[in-house]
C-alpha cells in the first residue's frame, strides 16, 4: 500500500509540473519593446528618441514621416517663414537646422542643398528632402520639417491694420475681427484676398458669410487681405 501511495503522489506531481509550464508558455514574453526588434516581417511605426514623433516605418526605414493632418502641415510656405529641419534615423545624429526662407524662395541645407521651399507645403518639402539626401548622403533618413509663427496682413478699412500671427483654422472674418473690425466706411461686400503662394486674388462678400459661414474663406499664412472703402 505504501509503494502504491508514493507511485500516485509521484504522477501527481509531474502532472503539477507539466500544467505549471503550459501557463508558463502560454504567456506574451515582456521584453521591453512595443515591438520584436528581431522580426522583420512585422509592420510597426518605430518611435524617433529625440523628437517623441512617430520615426519611420519599421520595415521601411527612412520614409517620410507625415507632421500632421492639421491646417498647418498643408499651408503654403512663403518668402520670410522661418524653418526647423530636422534628419532622424540617421547615424551619427546630426543637429537640427533652422533658418528663414529667403527672398527668392530657396532655404540652404546640409552639404549646400538648396530647395525651393516658398509655394510648396510642409509635407511637400520633406519629401523633396528626402528624395535629394536618400540614398546619395544616407541609406535611412526621415525628415521633419516644422515652422515657426506664421504671419497674414490684413489692410484697408479696418480698425487695426497691421500683420498677425497666423493660427489654424484662420478665415477672413476672424481676420478682420482680429484687425479690430471694419470701420464705418468700409466695403463688406467685396473684400480681397490675395493668396501668398500664387499671388492670386479672391473676393469675399463678408455680408452673405456672416450668416453662411461655409462662405468665409480660409486665411493661409503670408495672405494679405484688403478691406477696400465704400463709394458714398
Amino acid at each position: 500500500m505504501k509503494l502504491i501511495g508514493r507511485g500516485v503522489t509521484a504522477v501527481g506531481i509531474i502532472l503539477t509540473g507539466i500544467a505549471l509550464a503550459g501557463c508558463q508558455s502560454g504567456k506574451p514574453k515582456n521584453d521591453g519593446y512595443g515591438y520584436d526588434p528581431l522580426n522583420k516581417d512585422k509592420d510597426t511605426v518605430a518611435m524617433d528618441a529625440n523628437s517623441g514623433l512617430p520615426g519611420s516605418d519599421a520595415t521601411h526605414p527612412g520614409a517620410p514621416v507625415a507632421s500632421g493632418s492639421d491646417s498647418s502641415s498643408t499651408a503654403i510656405l512663403g518668402a520670410g517663414d522661418t524653418i526647423g529641419v530636422m534628419f532622424n534615423d540617421v547615424q551619427p545624429p546630426v543637429v537640427a537646422m533652422q533658418d528663414q526662407i529667403k527672398e527668392d524662395g530657396t532655404v540652404t541645407l546640409y552639404f549646400s542643398e538648396k530647395f525651393v521651399a516658398a509655394g510648396k507645403t510642409v509635407h511637400q518639402l520633406q519629401d523633396e528632402i528626402h528624395e535629394r539626401y536618400v540614398p546619395k548622403y544616407y541609406k535611412y533618413m526621415t525628415p521633419s520639417v516644422t515652422t515657426g509663427d506664421r504671419f497674414y496682413s490684413v489692410g484697408g478699412e479696418v480698425r487695426s491694420p497691421n500683420r498677425y500671427v497666423w493660427t489654424p483654422n484662420m478665415t477672413v472674418l476672424r481676420a478682420i475681427d482680429s484687425a479690430g473690425g471694419f470701420t464705418d466706411y468700409s466695403k463688406k461686400t467685396s473684400v480681397s484676398i490675395t493668396r501668398a503662394g500664387t499671388r492670386k486674388q479672391e473676393i469675399e462678400n463678408c455680408k452673405k458669410a456672416l450668416k453662411k459661414p461655409e462662405l468665409d474663406l480660409p486665411v493661409y499664412p503670408g495672405d494679405q487681405i484688403f478691406v477696400k472703402k465704400a463709394v458714398l
